[in-house]
């Protein structure tokens, strides 16, 4: 079975799925990327699209236990914001497009 994956687009959907992996003792990925341009299908970010592959990769090598969530930070201007819900988290604090966080809770 391969690894559990969500796509989340808020602070608090992001802490809940975070909440529950905790709770059951997974290991989980969070990464953050620019949202999906609708006209494309790919996100506005250049350098998260560049990333694709190697996350790919990357989540073939993961145990079918963990938990991999890939959090839209907004469009562009959105996350340009220095307001930015992600960028202020005291958690998360995320200073560059992509960013991977890696959690354990064991």
């Amino acid at each position: 079975m391969p690894i559990e994956q969500f796509l989340v687009q808020s602070i608090d959907e992001l802490a809940s799925q975070i909440e529950l992996a905790h709770q059951n003792g997974r290991h989980v990925f969070v990464y953050f990327s620019g949202s999906t341009d609708m006209n494309t299908g790919d996100s506005w970010s250049e350098d998260c699209c560049k990333c694709e592959s190697i996350l790919e990769s990357t989540i073939g090598v993961t145990k079918d236990s963990d938990l991999f969530l890939m959090v839209e930070v907004g469009n562009e201007n959105e996350w340009n914001d220095s307001n930015n819900k992600f960028r202020i988290h005291p958690l998360y604090q995320v200073k560059e497009l992509p960013t991977l966080l890696s959690l354990s809770f064991f």
